[in-house]
């Protein structure tokens, strides 16, 4: 079969969409990509969504594919969510050549779900140019649209929390005041992408902050405060972290846990220990994944012995007791 025959048959909506019949769209051509792109508009538009979610599914899961050719073609898509998915399954190609389409969908794209997933994007770049992988020009490039983005007054809601959330990245004092002001700011929601920025900035000033949202009476607030307790490797919060454990929500359940992981120390290592040998499977996952990431750190070559029990050292009993410090 021709990859013209297959394409005919992957975009045919009265037959089923085999997803290893996808496969044949990574890694393409030139030729078949230029047949791609005079093929993929006639497709029925639940198809096209159908077979580029499952395009970003399968990206994410297998490292030995690479659609990245043919979900750039589906940025230019007519129907938003063809092109908000296809800027997800594009989100870790760190391509510089996706700067530019990604800033133009940023800047100018009719649907907001299609400019908030741009700037989700454009934050891959902002921790590249905070690891100094980027060259200045076009850090300055990312970071300027997403601040446009961020301060624009005729931009929704959505879309400037997200492009804080992208800057978040940056260790910038600029970045620092907008993260402060969006934390006081009066929608829930700025002040959700504000909490998640203090996590993902990795800045130990929000830690106190943080520590306190903890016991927000939001579920959102606390999803994300529980999540960057664990990116900020901050101790004081293992006793709560311990406690939302316990929590009737299950993503915080599984933040929490995941933050245990992270931060690490004996107190943590035995309530994951505990949940990992309960009856709940959900947290037993959780508890097990965050041990096992937690043993992978400490000792990579010991990590199912520490898994199975085995004994800590003396230093690391010191280092679990030892309190950061606001």
């Amino acid at each position: 079969m021709t990859f013209k025959e297959l394409l005919a048959e992957i975009g045919d909506s009265a037959k089923p969409l085999h997803l290893s019949s996808l496969y044949a769209l990574s890694n393409l051509s030139k030729a078949d990509l230029a047949t791609l792109r005079a093929i993929w508009p006639s497709i029925a538009v639940e198809r096209r969504r159908k077979i580029v979610q499952n395009l970003a599914e399968i990206g994410e899961e297998s490292v030995e594919v690479d659609f990245s050719d043919a979900l750039r073609t589906m940025l230019g898509d007519a129907d938003a969510e063809v092109r908000a998915a296809a800027v997800d399954g594009l989100w870790e190609c760190e391509d510089v050549a996706l700067i530019k389409p990604f800033i133009a969908l940023l800047q100018s794209d009719p649907a907001e779900l299609v400019r908030a997933r741009a700037a989700i994007a454009l934050g891959r770049y902002m921790y590249l140019a905070e690891l100094e992988e980027l060259s200045t020009t076009k850090a300055t490039q990312v970071k300027q649209a997403l601040l446009a983005a961020h301060r624009s007054p005729t931009e929704t809601l959505e879309v400037r929390r997200r492009a804080l959330e992208a800057l978040s990245a940056l260790t910038d004092p600029e970045i620092h005041d907008l993260i402060a002001a969006a934390y006081k700011h009066p929608e829930e929601q700025m002040r959700v992408s504000a909490i998640f920025a203090m996590g993902h900035s990795g800045h130990t000033r929000w830690r106190s902050t943080v520590l306190k949202e903890l016991d927000n009476p939001s579920p959102a607030i606390r999803f994300e405060a529980a999540k960057a307790a664990g990116e900020l490797e901050a101790k004081k919060a293992v006793p709560r972290l311990i406690e939302l454990l316990a929590e009737s929500d299950r993503e915080i359940q599984q933040a929490a846990a995941w933050s245990l992981g992270q931060i690490g120390g004996k107190q943590a290592k035995e309530a994951l220990r505990r949940a990992a040998q309960g009856q709940d499977q959900v947290l037993r996952e959780a508890a097990e994944a965050a041990l096992e990431e937690l043993a992978f750190w400490e000792n990579p070559m010991g990590a199912f012995d520490y898994l199975a029990g085995g004994e800590e050292t003396a230093d690391s009993d010191q280092e679990d007791e030892d309190l950061d410090e606001e």
